[in-house]
């Protein structure tokens, strides 16, 4: 009997030393630094069509040291063709985890009679059965598709894109006619969260006032006003 316990006491005590290796065996003591980039400039530019986009320029640190340098800097920005365009930059640490910023660019040609920023206008309002729901102060792209055709970045004036918060699936993207005679046509239209789009739209445009009924899911009347910058 009194081997089986010196035996049983050996056993556990070869255990606990096993255990105590494995535990230092596998305690990583590494730090992980994260970097931080930070743009210079705004995040949102425009450009004028046809003219260079001019880098404003980054800053990236970690762990108190420039490294900027290595920050991968990659554009789909193209200043001969109207658009929305993407700047990107990544900086990846030694142990893979990335640091990301990102720029928008418009590129805009100011000559253009309908192209450019609008910003929603005072008496814009959601009508819900009678419930009005006023907004204003939103700035929002209407942009020339080369063809004569324009598509405005947001049909209901950025209600549920820009004022609740929804983001950038929940703007109804719309393809745009307009008209000598002051009218505008409704080309399509789509809000790609809810996969649907405009029931019917009624819309004018002079000197740069862009004013327009959209009903909108059956029941929901969105009447609009837009004044170009």
């Amino acid at each position: 009997m009194k081997k089986f316990f010196l035996y049983t006491f050996a056993l556990a005590a070869m255990l606990v030393t096993f255990a105590s290796c494995s535990d230092d065996e596998y305690t990583d003591a590494r730090v992980t630094h994260y970097a931080e980039i930070t743009l210079d400039g705004d995040d949102f530019m425009v450009v004028e069509k046809g003219s260079a986009y001019q880098e404003p320029g980054f800053y990236a640190e970690m762990n108190g040291e420039d490294v900027s340098s290595d920050v991968v800097v990659s554009s789909n920005v193209d200043t001969s063709m109207s658009g929305v365009y993407l700047v990107q930059y990544k900086y990846v640490n030694s142990d893979g985890f990335p640091a990301t910023a990102e720029r928008t660019v418009a590129v805009l040609d100011t000559a253009d009679p309908y192209e450019g920023i609008y910003t929603v206008a005072p008496g814009t309002h959601r009508n819900s059965g009678g419930n009005i729901t006023s907004y204003s102060g939103y700035d929002l792209l209407i942009i020339g598709n080369g063809d004569g055709t324009y598509t405005c970045e947001d049909l209901l004036g950025g209600y549920y894109y820009l004022r609740a918060g929804y983001g950038p699936n929940y703007a109804m993207s719309a393809g745009l006619s307009f008209k000598d005679d002051g009218t505008v046509e409704l080309l399509g239209s789509h809000v790609p969260g809810w996969d649907d789009g405009a029931d019917s739209f009624e819309g004018t445009y002079s000197d740069g006032t862009f004013t327009y009924s959209v009903v909108y899911a059956g029941s929901l009347v969105f009447n609009v006003t837009m004044v170009k910058n």
